[in-house]
Formats: structure tokens, C-alpha cells, sequence
């Protein structure tokens, strides 16, 4: 009679080596990047890791990172930046500048906090991709030509904005 205890061990090994390669599967298809989300306790924006699908187009990479703010935080320590029901309509790269398009939801975000939302958006899109100089908010493709507290929509903004409280 043959030792089942063999075939266990044999199962047992199998299952791990396709559990390691699936992993190793799954890890080509995701990229981690830095998302600036605000931080329940200290209110300020911190920078938290996240992970979105791999892809060679910065449009993609604006658009995930962008798709995962507007997602939300998962966890009870950050709070919601950005209105749940904004939609991306379109990102354009011209001049190494992001051109990046919302519908109106963005206003209500922008109303309740503008340095906030801002500063999100703009350094999680520098942070994360070498290639953009500068991101322009847009908001149905129109240049927005308001300011939000100090702050103008109507220029470019070019570098990593200060954390803010």
C-alpha cells in the first residue's frame, strides 16, 4: 500500500508552485503609484500607495490615477477629496502638458475645499508620471476662468503644489 501522506505532500506543493506563478502572473499587470488623499486624523494630504493596471500611455495612467481618486479611499484612516459622481470626459498630452476634462460634478468638490482637491489631482499626476510639466483642469472642455478661494482654475499648474491643511 502506497503512503497517502506522499500524495498530500505532493498536492500540497503543486498548489503552492501555481499559487507563486499566478502571483508572479498577476504582479506584471498592476503598477503601484503615489496618490495624494487626506488623511482623516491630521487633515492633511498624504501620500498613499495604491495599485492600477499596467499600461505604456500616460492617458491611462492619468485616467487610473485619477479613477482611483475619485474612487475614494478604502480605509476609514483618509476621507473622500473628490465627489464619488465625477466623470472623466477626455485627457489630452500636448507639450508634455495633461489637459484633463471633468464633467460639472467637479465644482462641488472644488467649492467644499479647491486647495484640496487641486493639489490631489495635480501632484498624483506629477508624482507619478516623469513625462507631464504641468496639468490644466478643465471642465467640459472649457477653461475654467474662476478662482476658488486663492486659487485660479485658470492657469496651469506646473508643479507639485504644497500639502495642505
Amino acid at each position: 500500500m502506497r503512503d497517502p501522506r506522499k500524495y498530500y505532500f505532493i498536492v500540497i506543493v503543486i498548489f503552492f508552485l501555481g499559487t507563486l506563478f499566478m502571483s508572479i502572473q498577476n504582479s506584471r499587470k498592476v503598477h503601484t503609484v503615489r496618490l495624494l488623499m487626506k488623511e482623516r486624523q491630521s487633515q492633511y494630504l498624504v501620500v498613499k500607495k495604491v495599485c492600477i493596471p499596467r499600461s505604456s500611455s500616460s492617458n491611462d495612467k492619468i485616467f487610473w490615477i485619477l479613477k482611483e481618486l475619485i474612487s475614494g479611499p478604502i480605509s476609514n484612516q483618509y476621507e473622500r477629496v473628490l465627489d464619488p459622481d465625477i466623470e472623466i470626459q477626455r485627457i489630452v498630452i500636448r507639450k508634455n502638458i495633461a489637459y484633463v476634462s471633468f464633467n460639472w460634478k467637479i465644482i462641488d468638490s472644488l467649492h467644499k475645499n479647491p486647495a484640496f482637491v487641486i493639489s490631489s489631482i495635480v501632484n498624483s499626476i506629477l508624482m507619478n508620471i516623469r513625462e507631464i510639466e504641468g496639468v490644466k483642469i478643465l471642465i467640459e472642455d472649457i477653461e475654467p476662468v474662476s478662482t476658488l478661494g486663492n486659487i485660479s482654475l485658470g492657469g496651469t499648474f506646473n508643479e507639485c503644489l504644497k500639502t495642505v491643511q
